[in-house]
């Protein structure tokens, strides 16, 4: 396990300002995502009024693929 000396110093410098972004299963949609939503606000990670700007979802296919080129040495291969 991996941790942060001041953790909760530098989680309070950052948090007004972080985005988040959150994986979900590839069938998920607007209504499950609304869920996640809300479970951030309710967490007190951003306030209702900035949920829509701040909490991002990526489909875990899309995440696979962002894992793979960044870990699998696959982004040296791509061109533009």
């Amino acid at each position: 396990m991996t941790r942060t000396p001041n953790g909760a110093t530098v989680w309070q410098q950052l948090i007004d300002d972080a985005e988040f972004v959150i994986a979900h299963p590839n069938a998920w949609g607007i209504r499950e995502q609304h869920v996640l939503r809300r479970a951030a606000v309710r967490a007190d990670y951003v306030s209702a009024a900035q949920a829509d700007t701040r909490v991002r979802f990526i489909s875990e296919g899309e995440a696979s693929v962002h894992f793979c080129i960044v870990h699998g040495n696959l982004g040296a291969k791509l061109k533009v």
